[in-house]
Parts: structure tokens; sequence; C-alpha cells
């Protein structure tokens, strides 16, 4: 069952199943708050509107078997698409 994005916690980890159906588990970096700048330009002066900002959660992840290591460099996805993916909070070790 997915999590709700207020249960995601930086320095916590989370059970998945990767894209090609296996299992793994993420790590939690960071979560931000990112917004999008929107610039038009005409012979007048530039005009600045803010979109509605979302929250994106950066991670690292590895294969769920015993003794992986961290795989790449960090991933990240929105913090909604996160939780939604997530299937439990798992010990990180």
């Amino acid at each position: 069952m997915p999590m709700m994005p207020d249960e995601i916690k930086v320095d916590h980890c989370y059970r998945m199943t990767s894209d090609n159906k296996r299992p793994i588990i993420v790590r939690v970096i960071n979560i931000v708050q990112i917004g999008v700048r929107i610039q038009e330009t005409n012979d007048s002066p530039v005009v600045e509107a803010s979109s509605p900002t979302y929250r994106v959660v950066r991670f690292m992840w590895r294969d769920a078997s015993p003794g992986t290591e961290w795989a790449g460099g960090p991933q990240q996805e929105t913090l909604d698409f996160f939780a939604l993916r997530a299937e439990a909070e798992v010990e990180c070790g």
C-alpha cells in the first residue's frame, strides 16, 4: 500500500519495487521545495510570475539483497510520486 507524502522523512529508508520489478531499498538524502519561474519579455519590462511550488525527494538506492552497495549518484522524484512508490519504511542497514 502506498505511503502518504508526510510519512517520508530525511535519513530514513523505504522499500520499493524498481521499474524492472526488482525489490530495492532507497535512502532519502533530502527533500527540497522547488518553484518554477516564468519570464515573459516583450517591448515592455520583464514580467515574472511563480507557479506553485512542489517538493522533490533526492535519494540513493540499492538492491534489497543483504550486503549490496548504494548504486550510482543521487536521483530525484517528486515527493508525491515517491510516496506512491514507497511500500514501507525499513532499516537502512
